[in-house]
């Protein structure tokens, strides 16, 4: 079987195609994949274990850079919905031709668009479901991205070269357009707080006039030593130096699609572009358009984007004509109480938030025994409970901040509080907001669990 994949651009909309591939291999074991990609991004390509052939090409109006294909194929995707990429489609000698559903300019003229399942939101999800329709399964999105042994040497030395010895991270300052870029002097600020940690800030980007510029802008206001790695991969060795990294910090760019690609650790700062269609924070987790819809957040709205999350901003738009009911709390072993009490309080609306106390905070309010769970764990643990739509953790005493940002229509409190007692209810009732007093299931508590354990 030999199948065919057009994504010719760009970066990162070359690696979120990548679990396509990886798809339609584990589908079809025996097929031979062929790639069409601009050779700007073959690097990417070349770095995934899914892909058999590279068809470097980048039509133009001229006939002579149209793409030909001695091979015949059993299936063709067009990935972009463009007229480039459907172009090579349609060179193509293919049974049967699929393509991307957004199809744009003269892409619907060379291939069937596949309508995406009403829950995928994200990209990746969308694009998977191209892969689901020519007969992949595909329950958790796999990219197949490895360095290459050479390339992650070469990175080493790089980085030795500019004194790099521990730990780095590294951070994208530029992007495709302006609007998508994080100010220079916060990016400055930052790498100013990571170099006090001891940990060496490690700037990447291109050679475009623009990913220069915007580096110089943060070379400027930073006042500790920031290295300057512009230029000085390619695109493969990209993929190695982000693998070596310790984690990324980015806007909406092709590096950060590639350190979730990779699993590392990263943060994503989006402007005008929706982190609910373009952020995967952990590849690891499920896809929409499976049977394993509902998965745990982390610090994030549970909105069936396989891995992704709402930032605040999209909750409001979401909560129009809703009701957002918010709680929070430790919730440190996990027991019964805490269960009826979510339902309970989830029942007084539409979607319930959970704030979680950060560790340190917990430590301050309980004594230096607790918590018994990690953060990430209580956030885990809770993100999966079916009652539960949003888990966000603070790290205040009081959930005043969080709760003047989220501006939740309910504010719930179990056991023996009063209203007057909560200082963030004088927040709440003053943009019409109420507070409930839940009651708890009596003898059940975290304090009497471990008490029963140490006897």
């Amino acid at each position: 079987m030999n199948i065919l994949i057009s994504r010719l651009s760009a970066l990162g909309d070359c690696v979120c195609t990548l679990p396509v591939a990886v798809a339609l291999k584990k589908a079809f074991p025996e097929a031979r994949i062929t790639w069409a990609v601009d050779p700007r991004f073959a690097g990417i390509i070349e770095c995934c274990s899914a892909v058999d052939d590279i068809h470097r090409v980048k039509p133009g109006f001229k006939p002579a850079s149209w793409p030909t294909f001695e091979a015949r194929f059993d299936l063709a995707l067009d990935m972009q919905g463009l007229s480039k990429s459907g172009l090579v489609v349609a060179r193509a000698k293919a049974g049967k031709k699929l393509g991307y559903h957004w199809q744009r300019e003269l892409a619907p003229l060379f291939t069937s668009a596949v309508k995406p399942d009403p829950s995928s939101l994200h990209v990746v999800d969308q694009y998977v479901d191209v892969a689901r329709a020519a007969g992949a399964e595909c329950d958790r999105a796999d990219f197949g991205l490895v360095p290459q042994e050479e390339d992650r040497q070469k990175c080493r030395e790089l980085l030795s070269e500019h004194g790099v010895k521990g730990p780095f991270v590294v951070l994208n300052a530029g992007a495709g357009w302006a609007s998508k870029r994080w100010p220079a002097l916060h990016f400055s600020i930052l790498s100013d707080m990571i170099s006090a940690k001891g940990i060496s800030a490690v700037f990447i980007g291109g050679k475009a006039e623009g990913d220069q510029q915007a580096f110089r802008e943060v070379e400027q206001e930073a006042k500790s030593p920031i290295i300057n790695l512009l230029g000085k991969t390619s695109v493969r060795e990209l993929v190695s130096l982000i693998s070596l990294a310790n984690a990324h910090v980015g806007g909406d760019t092709g590096s950060s699609h590639v350190a979730a690609a990779r699993g590392v650790p990263a943060v994503g700062l989006y402007s005008i572009t929706k982190p609910a269609r373009s952020v995967r924070a952990n590849p690891s987790l499920p896809l929409c358009g499976s049977e394993a819809r509902r998965y745990p957040t982390r610090g994030g709205f549970r909105d069936g984007l396989g891995g992704g999350f709402m930032t605040i901003q999209e909750l409001q738009q979401l909560r129009v004509g809703k009701k957002v009911v918010f709680t929070n709390g430790v919730f440190d072993i996990l027991h019964a109480g805490h269960v009826d009490y979510l339902e309970k309080a989830r029942a007084l609306g539409d979607y319930l938030v959970v704030a979680l106390n950060t560790d340190e905070t917990v430590r301050q309010l309980k004594g230096d025994t607790r918590p018994v769970n990690h953060l990430e764990d209580r956030m885990k643990v809770i993100g999966a409970l079916r009652c539960v739509d949003c888990v966000v953790s603070f790290s205040e005493q009081t959930p005043e901040a969080i709760i003047t940002e989220i501006r939740p229509d309910v504010h719930v409190k179990g056991g023996d509080y009063t209203e007057d007692s909560l200082p963030e209810a004088k927040i709440v009732r003053s943009y019409g907001g109420s507070v409930v007093i839940m009651p708890t299931l009596e003898g059940r508590s975290t304090t009497g669990i471990i008490a029963r354990m140490q006897k």
